[in-house]
């Protein structure tokens, strides 16, 4: 386990207020309780009910998460660990830093830090290995260079461009000969003096290509065939800019790098933010069906037949002897409230009534009068463009291997609703056919009356077997529902 990263409490996409506000109590209750360093996130925008809710408590917004795929920034060497080597420095720094580290390769930068190629080990091997055809022009040489390889000391203000010759006596002793200045013997034979001339060279006459390059932001997975295809000893990682900010080996790719991931108010991966195959739930909270998949190590799932997540939570928080705070109290009082209609909706049990009642003394605000604000506040139909109407609260499913898409809004009265249903019916059926769903539903719930308008784009022969009254094409009036999921998904499911 990646004990080193965040715990991230994460809702389903599309959030909705008991998902936003499960996330954050839930992160802050792991915080107090536990001692974790937990993240309240969210998979999705925030719509103008929870928005009200955070304010009237004070809470930010949860981070925002588009999915929890591991990256080469995940697993790389960073920048200030590396060596980089310019093109106009000796060989020798390579070789020297290589053989000190066993590295197999550096790579080589220009003034911007773009990689212009690497220096591998069997590169410099190769080239002292067979000296005799090296392509050596001592004038190039840094002298500096073959007098620290050489171990001698130049004379005192010799320019490091002066000419040198290595030369070799009739007895096979070498010296080096300086323009103007005496002889310095060398402590070494011909081949090694050979050798550290070649090491004095500039580096940009060794280069080798780069190999292949990845962003940093790359995902792991999209990758991962290219690497184990791959002879290359390592990859350089940029930015966007191509500046090298990092370096992948082999090993690093053994690094675990998943996210540590909570998953609240769901359990089914589709509706969860993407890439969470790839990343490690440890916990599920939830009070919706099972839909879970199977996972690689066993995990803590919480699933409670009640109105909101956010009554288990408080409940959590109850029973570790933990008051929550006021404003925690009534971010979870928010929840409780929206979920069950404010108490109205059939899923709603003794239990989310003890916690709701609990919940609103702590946070001082009256339950009936704070929950009428908190719809009211979401009762905004007439400002939103349809896509983003369609996008609260959507959920998706899969029955029998049809994927189908239920959004549902609650609202105050159905003249908005009325006023853009045709609009509305064009988006729905354009978002089905562009996700290649079996049907779409948008649910619109009058809480003053219990009534909800299933807006609905499916097969005429679907539809056909529907009982609910039908006062437009497309419209079904459902008295007495409020629930999706006590009510209208188990009848949707029932007609499949």
């Amino acid at each position: 386990m990646a004990t080193d990263k965040p715990l991230l409490v994460i809702g389903h996409r599309n959030p909705d207020t008991d998902s936003i506000c499960a996330a954050i109590s839930y992160a802050r209750y792991k915080s107090a309780v536990a001692g974790e360093r937990a993240i309240a996130c969210r998979a999705g925008s925030i719509n103008s009910q929870t928005r009200h809710a955070l304010a009237a408590f004070g809470a930010d917004d949860p981070q925002l998460i588009t999915d929890v795929l591991p990256r080469l920034s995940d697993i790389m060497i960073g920048r200030e660990a590396l060596y980089l080597l310019r093109p106009d420095q000796p060989l020798c720094d390579a070789y020297e830093i290589m053989t000190d580290n066993r590295f197999t390769f550096l790579p080589v930068v220009d003034e911007t830090d773009r990689c212009i190629g690497k220096v591998t080990a069997i590169g410099i091997a190769s080239l002292l290995s067979r000296l005799e055809d090296a392509p050596v022009e001592p004038e190039q040489a840094s002298l500096a260079a073959f007098a620290r390889l050489s171990g001698v000391e130049l004379p005192v203000g010799l320019p490091e461009a002066a000419v040198a010759r290595i030369v070799v006596d009739g007895k096979g002793r070498t010296a080096l000969a300086l323009e103007g200045a005496d002889r310095i013997p060398l402590p070494l034979g011909a081949a090694q003096a050979a050798a550290n001339l070649m090491l004095s060279l500039p580096i940009a006459g060794f280069l080798e290509p780069p190999g292949p390059t990845f962003l940093a932001t790359t995902p792991i997975r999209d990758i991962e065939h290219t690497i184990n295809r791959s002879n290359e000893g390592g990859f350089v990682v940029t930015s966007d800019e191509e500046r090298i900010v990092g370096l992948v080996t082999r090993m690093n790719f053994m690094t675990d790098s998943r996210f540590r991931l909570v998953l609240v108010d769901h359990n089914e991966f589709s509706q969860s933010v993407e890439g969470v195959e790839y990343a490690l739930v440890e916990e599920i909270i939830d009070h919706h069906r099972i839909g879970l998949q199977r996972t690689t190590e066993p995990i803590t799932v919480i699933n409670r037949v009640v109105g909101s997540t956010c009554t288990i939570i408080a409940g959590m928080y109850e029973q570790s002897g933990v008051e929550p705070t006021a404003p925690t109290a009534g971010l979870l009082l928010s929840g409780i409230l929206s979920d069950t209609v404010i108490l109205n909706s059939p899923t709603t049990t003794p239990a989310d009534r003890r916690a709701a009642t609990r919940l609103a003394q702590t946070a001082g605000v009256e339950l009936e009068e704070y929950g009428r604000a908190l719809f009211a506040a979401g009762s905004d139909l007439e400002s939103l463009r349809p896509e983003a109407i369609l996008g609260r609260d959507r959920k998706l499913y899969e029955e029998k291997g049809r994927r189908f898409a239920v959004s549902q809004t609650e609202m105050v009265g159905f003249e908005a609703f009325w006023s853009r249903r045709d609009e509305l019916g064009g988006a729905l059926d354009s978002f089905r056919d562009g996700q290649d769903l079996y049907l779409a539903a948008l649910m619109v719930t009058d809480i003053t009356t219990s009534t909800t308008l299933l807006l609905l784009s499916a097969p005429r022969s679907y539809r056909d077997r529907i009982a609910y009254p039908e006062p437009a094409d497309g419209v079904y009036e459902m008295r007495g529902v409020l629930s999706r999921k006590k009510q209208v998904l188990p009848f949707l499911l029932e007609l499949l």
